[in-house]
């Protein structure tokens, strides 16, 4: 990216909760962006880009000096599949750059999901499952344990499909869909329950809080080093 005059800027004042970790943080260096604008998937719009618009947006994308890019969501369709899968034949991602994939926490789509990503040298994979108390007791039927079993079964089989991709490091993040419209304890668990199987999960330990954006999706910090841009 160019250089920008960030000598003209002030940091923040931190909120200073004593019993509280993360809103003392602050930045001290330029954080990795991460770029979500090729993202079309189950969010689709109506006439969605195609493979040819996609790769004039990976490019432009590259060319700014983006170094993590969120490509897809190669278990919604085959153009997003194939999309994927034509940056990685044609060898088009760059060594400096990471792609970013995101699946549900559902059987059958992660396992699209590492099917899309062979012979990819590194990927983050980004699992969610939705923790809403609404989607909990009408889409799933489930109570708390069972939600948070979701999150923690899809890590499992991340972790499988991971450790037989030869040649390809896959980085596993996860966040909890809806997180707004749910408990804050909810939300704790949840991300302990990854955690104890190696996801860089965590808003309360590894994230800064963010907005909340308008498709459900958190637009947060990943890390302190790390932004997602929506």
């Amino acid at each position: 990216m160019s250089l920008m005059p960030i000598e003209k800027y002030q940091a923040f004042e931190p909120v200073k909760l004593p019993d509280r970790e993360w809103p003392g943080r602050v930045i001290t260096k330029a954080p990795v962006w991460c770029s979500v604008d090729l993202r079309d998937g189950n969010q689709a719009l109506i006439d969605p880009m195609d493979t040819s618009k996609k790769l004039r947006m990976f490019k432009v994308l590259v060319d700014m000096g983006f170094k993590e890019i969120e490509i897809g969501f190669p278990s919604a369709s085959q153009t997003e599949f194939d999309f994927l899968r034509k940056l990685i034949d044609e060898n088009l991602i760059p060594d400096d750059v990471t792609v970013q994939v995101l699946t549900q926490s559902r059987d059958h789509l992660i396992e699209r999901t590492f099917e899309s990503l062979v012979g990819a040298k590194r990927a983050i994979v980004h699992l969610y499952n939705s923790t809403s108390t609404l989607q909990r007791r009408v889409v799933f039927g489930l109570d708390r344990d069972g939600i948070t079993d979701i999150a923690v079964k899809g890590a499992e089989l991340i972790k499988k499909f991971a450790a037989d991709m030869n040649g390809t490091e896959i980085i596993h993040q996860y966040s909890p869909e809806s997180f707004g419209h749910r408990a804050r304890l909810r939300r704790r668990d949840l991300q302990r329950g990854d955690r104890r199987l190696g996801a860089d999960a965590g808003e309360e330990d590894h994230r800064q809080s963010a907005e909340h954006g308008g498709d459900g999706h958190p637009q947060y910090l990943c890390r302190s080093d790390r932004v997602v841009l929506p």
